[in-house]
């Protein structure tokens, strides 16, 4: 009987350590990447195809489109980042995007907390970049955005779902910005390593004890 309530007792304490929130149809997502000597995270919902047909339909051509589900899609860097042929300078935006049957159109826009697109301002738009569409072989059911083919200060930047994906290059706009950091980093990690090296050589030394054994008398 005791151990039944010790049980008992111990499964209410970690339902009510646990903290849980409601299903969500399309759940929301977080993405940070390291790039280079920064990092690009993006803040999206995860839409499912649920054999439905999506652009064209769903989410008609021509149309403004929140890049997912829900509240609108966010991104945010810390360094300044050419996009295609377009400067941003670092900071937090919301995504928006245009899809066409033959190229999408991506939207910077300085809005903040958009939940949807019912109060979309093209006036707030920082500037758009065109994005290139290719077909995928194996559909993907829920909407993803992901980065790949890292170089040293490039990267590619992926938008699929069903069977299209729409893509556009990520490179870091000033080199010198780079280096700097990249020596003040160096710079830091030797002072780290001095100050531990110096730590230890000034440690008391400990003498050590004679541990043997005196002869008996």
């Amino acid at each position: 009987m005791k151990r039944l309530l010790l049980s008992m007792l111990l499964i209410g304490s970690l339902a009510i350590g646990q903290e849980f929130q409601e299903a969500a149809v399309s759940p929301r997502q977080t993405l940070k990447q390291n790039f280079s000597v920064t990092n690009v995270t993006v803040d999206y919902s995860r839409p499912s195809v649920n054999e439905r047909k999506i652009f064209g339909d769903l989410v008609p051509f021509g149309n403004i489109w929140r890049l997912g589900a829900n509240a609108a899609t966010t991104i945010e860097f810390g360094l300044d980042i050419i996009f295609n042929d377009q400067t941003v300078t670092a900071g937090k935006y919301t995504l928006f995007a245009t899809p066409h049957a033959d190229y999408w159109t991506l939207h910077f826009s300085r809005m903040t907390n958009a939940r949807g697109t019912s109060n979309y301002d093209p006036n707030l738009d920082i500037f758009t970049v065109t994005l290139k569409l290719s077909q995928i072989d194996e559909p993907v059911e829920s909407f993803q955005i992901r980065f790949d083919n890292f170089e040293e200060n490039q990267m590619e930047m992926y938008f699929e779902w069903a069977n299209t994906r729409a893509h556009t290059t990520l490179r870091l706009a000033n080199d010198a910005d780079v280096q700097k950091i990249s020596e003040e980093m160096k710079h830091k990690r030797e002072k780290e390593q001095k100050e531990q090296q110096n730590l230890q050589d000034n440690r008391p030394r400990v003498k050590p004890t004679n541990t043997t054994p005196q002869p008996m008398r």
